[in-house]
C-alpha cells in the first residue's frame, strides 16, 4: 500500500522534482566553480602582492606584511563574527512591562499588576490574547467548580 502511495505521489510530481534536482545541481556546480575561480584569483593576487613587496622592501617583509594584513583580516571577520547585536526576544514587543522575578509580589498581585499594564499600555493584539486567556481560564475554573 505505501509502494502504491509512493508511485502515485511520484507520479504526479516526478516532471517537478527532476527538475528542481537537476537546477540544485547546476547551481551547487556553478557555486563551486565560483568559490574555487575566487581562491584562485586570491592565490595569485597575494602572489603578485608578494613579489612586488619582495622587490621595493625585501623577503622578510614583504612576507611579514602579507601575514599582518591576513591577520588583520582574520580578526575583524572574527569581531564581526562575534560581536553582534544580540537578538531581541519576540515576548518583548508585546509585554515590555513584564518582568518574571519580582521577589517582593506574590504570584496573583503580579498577576494583576501585568494585566492592568496590559489593558493600559497593551496593544489590540495583547488585550484580544488577555481577553482569550481570561475566557479559557473562566471556563476552565467553571466546569472544576
Amino acid at each position: 500500500m505505501l509502494s502504491t502511495a509512493l508511485n502515485i505521489v511520484l507520479g504526479v510530481f516526478r516532471f517537478d522534482v527532476k527538475r528542481s534536482v537537476r537546477s540544485m545541481t547546476i547551481t551547487v556546480a556553478l557555486v563551486v566553480a565560483a568559490v574555487v575561480a575566487l581562491l584562485i584569483g586570491a592565490g595569485f593576487g597575494l602572489s603578485l602582492l608578494y613579489f612586488w613587496l619582495e622587490s621595493t622592501e625585501g623577503t622578510v617583509p614583504a612576507l611579514t606584511i602579507i601575514a599582518a594584513g591576513c591577520a588583520v583580516l582574520g580578526l575583524v571577520l572574527l569581531l564581526f563574527a562575534f560581536a553582534r547585536p544580540k537578538r531581541r526576544d519576540p515576548r518583548e514587543a508585546f509585554a515590555p512591562h513584564y518582568k518574571p522575578h519580582e521577589p517582593g509580589m506574590a504570584g496573583s498581585e503580579r498577576m494583576f499588576d501585568e494585566a492592568i499594564a496590559t489593558m493600559q499600555k497593551g496593544s489590540r493584539e495583547s488585550m484580544l490574547a488577555a481577553v482569550a486567556l481570561a475566557l479559557v481560564a473562566g471556563m476552565m475554573a467553571g466546569r472544576k467548580l
